[in-house]
């Protein structure tokens, strides 16, 4: 982790895994508040960068198996129907959704690997 005091007096930390993960501190933060914002943020800053990892995965696996204009081109006259695809986006759109709010929502790392991106799916019809 890197500290960098910036021009307002604001100091903020940065986590080396993942330049994303940061926290700022106010001005003029004392030394012990800056020890204990730092031992706080050294046990907190691999969730969120197992939440990034996770939501990253779950939509790099979304944008490869879910393509609207090649199973529109690829179906039939039996398979694209309304009720079809309406049900396929529906089951999709809430899947996506409670995989995303089990990533944001989980409070360990081990709630976060928990998660199964690969399920719930459904079968192109």
């Amino acid at each position: 982790m890197s500290i960098n005091t910036n021009r307002d007096g604001t100091i903020t930390m940065i986590s080396d895994a993942d330049h994303t993960v940061t926290q700022t501190l106010a001005a003029g933060t004392t030394a012990d508040q800056i020890a204990t914002a730092y031992t706080t943020f050294q046990q907190s800053w691999p969730l969120a960068f197992f939440q990034a990892q996770y939501q990253a995965k779950l939509d790099a696996f979304f944008d490869a198996n879910f393509d609207l204009k090649a199973f529109i081109r690829a179906g039939s006259s039996t398979t694209v129907t309304g009720t079809n695809v309406g049900n396929f986006l529906a089951t999709i759109t809430n899947n996506y959704r409670t995989l995303r709010a089990q990533i944001t929502a989980a409070t360990t790392v081990a709630q976060v690997q928990a998660v199964n991106i690969n399920s719930g799916w459904p079968a192109n019809p």
